[in-house]
């Protein structure tokens, strides 16, 4: 038992490591006068923890990283509200794992697809906004994402298509080794996107709070832009995290 705890701290070490590696090739997006969003794949290693271990080694995991990068390079005042806000993040990824695993991945992927169309569709609707309306609070909105509006119409686009190659992908990978496949895309993509989602709420409030220029914007005018990048990576993390896993678990069956 104790050998397992220590192989777990050891583990979950290193991949508070290269959390930390790849969040220095990340970049943040102001907003208001603030740092608004940050985009990199540095989260993949911060929620295997909390994926492989539960939501103890993933809260403390997703605090760590958050403090240590700004130790490591300061990107200005720390927020403490948003360290309690990661950990909470963290406790959450792997609260939801212990239960999202256990679902049905047939009835997830038939909703899945559902939901990449249902994306596709959100994106060409804000294209006829953009392009033939031109009109609307909905436009208006549109329009304070400014240099991220891409994400609110070629991002949808490219996400929807990513995620229903990514099932046809998962599928394949299924079919050829049924009996070492681990059916687990679909319900790290529900994981991660209900924990990123809280975070980001959580985050808002705080951001509007401590920043002048952010609190004069209507809500969703700060919010809309910082969750539309979370519909776009969230699927990209899943299917890194899946095969992460399935290679993590051929190392330790070695071992």
């Amino acid at each position: 038992m104790k050998n397992t705890h220590l192989k777990q701290v050891v583990h979950t070490a290193l991949f508070i490591a290269l959390a930390l590696v790849l969040r220095q090739f990340s970049f943040m997006i102001p907003m208001g006068g603030a740092n608004g969003m940050r985009i990199g794949v540095s989260e993949v290693f911060t929620k295997m923890p909390a994926i492989l271990f539960g939501p103890v080694f993933g809260g403390i995991t997703s605090g760590l990283v958050d403090l240590l990068a700004q130790i490591i390079k300061s990107e200005g005042a720390y927020l403490w509200p948003i360290f309690f806000v990661m950990v909470l993040g963290g406790f959450i990824t792997g609260f939801m794992w212990k239960w999202m695993k256990k679902v049905s991945s047939s009835k997830l992927r038939i909703g899945f697809i559902a939901f990449c169309i249902a994306l596709a569709v959100f994106g060409g609707y804000n294209h006829y906004i953009l392009g033939v309306v031109k009109q609307g609070v909905w436009h208006d909105i549109l329009l304070r994402l400014k240099e991220n509006l891409v994400f609110a119409t070629y991002g949808m686009y490219i996400t929807s298509l990513l995620g229903i190659i990514f099932v046809i992908i998962d599928l394949i990978m299924k079919k050829k080794s049924p009996s070492s496949y681990n059916d687990d895309f679909l319900q790290l993509v529900l994981t991660i996107f209900i924990s990123d989602i809280m975070v980001t709420t959580l985050n808002t409030f705080v951001l509007r709070f401590y920043y002048t220029g952010l609190a004069r914007l209507p809500f969703w005018a700060v919010y809309i832009p910082r969750l539309i990048p979370d519909f776009v990576q969230v699927p990209l993390f899943a299917y890194i995290i899946s095969c992460l896993l399935k290679v993590y678990r051929r190392v330790i069956k070695k071992q």
